[in-house]
């Protein structure tokens, strides 16, 4: 019976802050005319004085509780010259008490501060084996975060990975829109992010980190400036690795959440084991993502009204063409713990997104018609084998994408922010042709992933990576002249290989660890140019380039207080 239970996570907090809102609203018309009650404003911060979002708030005494909103407030009507006792949770901070004295007032505001609790491991990497997680000593420091905790509460991601110490994440605007990661003053290219070690672009469009739901993930991982050579990677500034949720046990749940903007989050996973032994094993998961996006902007130019010629001032307008929809569908398969794997595992999913583009990167000028849809489908086989006494291990994966994204741009208007417009002659309001644009882009992708480690002694551990995709990009546009849609007919090649060798050591009674890497990047291109918004000539491209690393890390545990790295990087041609 066990196997067989279903477990039904339906955001009770989201449907308990609906509740709350609601007598509210009823209470607080006649609050004031009542003696004795005071409405509370409660802010919750972490110590870097950033309000927290989704923070879990509970009066144990009058069984009262609510959730932070996008200004990390709740509300509460308490007694006058009461004492309570308040409980706040929040992921990375763990729980946390606080007595709250209501002063003789109508109302009152209280600012409280929660102590960061998220644990930062030293020396581990977190690997699958059997049916558990193992912990390795390896001389990186990643922080790592579990999801556990917040998986049911309509948390984004961006805003779980804005609460660690030193990563900070903007987004452009409401649910979908694009993110910048910045890990200590770096950003762009230098942050790379990775699905349960694969690197997120070889997957699809539906694993954004600004799209992918809690409710699949199980823990994140944070490197920041010198990465392992695991994950195959230039990044300067530092890997975010999402490791999805790997259970042993039979589950099965489901969540939905609605909010603001006509905003809709909801998702499904589950797990089953066969076999007399539970060798064999099947997971689904899922979710869907949907948001009108329409919320108010100010200081925006609007028509004057009546005004012949147009003319504008500025004032206040809602968002009108920016709405976001994403679904992911992913099934797993596979065989565990047999004499020649530790898990064989066969995995396909499939993701849609449909976007509407209310502006390009500033908000000057809306645009009111542009929209663009994404399909990826994914597939992979992964093998993973574990020496005796963890003496070495193998890792491989293989895999191919294809990713088709159309981009629509022909409309001949200008429009305002108040969704009145004029027409034009040219098409497009993007500004990208003359005509508008309409392309259409497929990009085929094959991928193979390989990693062994082996240790040498119980202080030194060898590894070796590599990393090879190659990227197969086709281009059809319609608006283009004949002679430039002929000349992007031909598929644009990529061809990229990383190779990386490390030696990972402790000595001192591993109060000293340190690793040094050898790396080598290589990459191969083949595709057209672009020149005054037409089509270039056919270029290839060829690019080697050696590099070489060192991490010592040096602690005392007797002084408690000294604490050292050296960080060396460097390329070379």
């Amino acid at each position: 019976m066990r196997d067989k239970r279903l477990i039904f996570f339906i955001h009770r907090q989201a449907f308990k802050v609906i509740g709350v809102t609601i007598i509210l609203f009823f209470e607080l018309r006649v609050a004031y005319a009542r003696t004795g009650q005071c409405r509370a404003t409660i802010t919750i911060f972490g110590e870097d004085q950033k309000e927290l979002i989704g923070a879990y708030v509970e009066i144990p005494e009058i069984d009262q509780k609510a959730v932070t909103d996008i200004n990390g407030e709740v509300v509460f009507l308490l007694e006058q010259g009461a004492s309570y006792t308040l409980k706040v949770r929040s992921m990375g901070f763990g729980e946390q008490m606080f007595t709250l004295d209501i002063p003789s007032e109508n109302s009152f505001n209280k600012v409280m501060v929660l102590k960061e609790t998220a644990t930062d491991l030293e020396e581990v990497v977190v690997s699958g084996k059997s049916q558990a997680a193992t912990v390795r000593d390896l001389p990186f420091k990643p922080q790592v975060i579990s999801l556990n905790s917040v998986r049911a509460q309509p948390v984004p991601v961006t805003a779980i990975l804005n609460q660690l110490p030193g990563v900070r994440i903007r987004q452009e605007g409401g649910l979908g829109s694009n993110t910048n990661i910045m890990l200590n003053g770096i950003d762009g290219k230098g942050v790379k992010v990775f699905v349960d070690g694969v690197p997120v672009y070889l997957l699809g469009g539906g694993y954004s980190i600004n799209t992918l739901s809690p409710s699949i993930i199980d823990r994140i991982e944070v490197y920041k400036g010198t990465i392992p050579v695991e994950f195959g990677s230039d990044a300067l500034g530092g890997v975010i690795n999402v490791v999805t949720r790997y259970g042993n046990a039979n589950y099965a749940d489901l969540s939905y959440s609605y909010g603001s903007w006509n905003t809709h989050e909801a998702s499904v996973n589950a797990r089953k084991k066969f076999g007399s032994d539970g060798k064999y094993f099947v997971n689904i998961d899922g979710f869907y993502n949907y948001a009108d996006n329409n919320y108010w902007m100010d200081d925006v130019d609007v028509l004057i009204p009546g005004d012949p010629n147009n003319n504008t001032q500025k004032g206040r307008a809602r968002r009108f063409n920016d709405q976001f929809e994403s679904k992911l569908l992913r099934l797993q398969t596979g065989i565990r713990n047999v004499k020649w794997a530790d898990e064989l595992m066969l995995m396909a999913s499939y993701s849609h997104i449909d976007r509407q583009w209310q502006h390009g990167l500033r908000a000057e000028q809306p645009w009111g018609e542009p929209t663009s849809t994404q399909d990826s489908r994914n597939a992979s086989l992964s093998w993973k084998k574990y020496g005796e006494n963890d003496k070495w291990d193998v890792k491989i994966t293989t895999g191919y994408t294809y990713d088709k994204l159309h981009f629509l741009d022909t409309a001949r208007r200008i429009y305002f922010w108040d969704q009145n417009f004029i027409t034009k002659i040219n098409g497009g309001e993007s500004g990208n042709l003359s005509n508008g644009t309409a392309p259409v882009l497929t990009t085929r992708t094959w991928f193979s992933r390989e990693s062994f480690s082996y240790s040498l002694t119980r202080q030194h551990t060898l590894n070796l990576t590599a990393l090879l995709t190659s990227d197969g990009l086709t281009i059809r546009n319609e608006v283009v002249p004949q002679e430039d849609q002929e000349r992007l007919l031909p598929a644009q090649k990529l061809l990229k290989n990383y190779t990386g060798l490390s030696l990972a050591s402790k000595l001192l009674d591993s109060r000293l660890t340190n690793t040094i890497s050898a790396k080598h990047f290589y990459l191969r291109s083949s595709g057209v140019t672009f020149q005054n918004n037409s089509i270039g000539l056919r270029e290839n491209n060829n690019f080697s380039i050696f590099g070489y690393g060192a991490q010592p890390f040096l602690k005392s545990d007797d002084v408690g207080l000294f604490r050292g790295i050296f960080l060396v990087d460097v390329l070379y041609q």
